[in-house]
């Protein structure tokens, strides 16, 4: 069936075409069939909300972001409504150094996020993974074109704010300079 892509006899194939376009729908991004009732409510549980997010990304699900992604792109343009840090920066802030969290980043920022976007304090995602500690993160943004010298409201730099030598001595390889 060229709607649900199941193997239907030749003989029932007519009849079945003719029904499943009236009554489902494939989900392009995760491939699921759905009633055509259901589908929108499908994308909107798919992409979620911020706070969905946040919570998913605290719970180091990954996954559950990606899929956010895969179901609405625009969400990477989202922002929370406390501090107005978008979704990279939340990211960043827990990816630890876990590869699906890197990958993430690395999507986003192929989707369009903003890898210099600031919140409200001026903080860029690369604050986030530096005052975080993790070492990854700071090298995916870094490689990203993230500006290791970017100074946050206070005037501080990701470099004043890391934790972890290892983090320290990316940002310093990258150029960031001491104050």
């Amino acid at each position: 069936c060229a709607n649900c892509r199941k193997t239907i006899l030749l003989a029932n194939r007519q009849l079945h075409e003719a029904h499943c376009v009236r009554n489902y729908k494939l989900c392009e991004f995760c491939g699921k069939l759905c009633e055509l009732s259901t589908f929108d409510e499908h994308m909107e549980q798919q992409r979620g909300t911020m706070s969905i997010l946040i919570d998913a990304l605290a719970a180091g699900d990954a996954g559950r972001v990606r899929s956010a992604l895969d179901h609405c792109p625009e969400i990477i343009h989202w922002r929370d409504g406390e501090r107005e840090q978008s979704l990279l920066h939340a990211v960043a802030a827990v990816a630890a150094d876990r590869w699906d969290m890197h990958a993430l980043i690395t999507a986003m920022i192929e989707l369009g996020a903003e890898v210099n976007g600031r919140d409200s304090l001026g903080w860029t995602p690369l604050h986030a993974a530096a005052k975080a500690g993790s070492a990854g993160a700071v090298g995916t943004l870094i490689s990203s074109g993230a500006d290791v010298s970017a100074s946050n409201l206070l005037g501080s730099t990701a470099l004043e704010v890391c934790v972890g030598e290892d983090v320290r001595a990316g940002l310093l390889m990258a150029g960031a300079e001491l104050p």
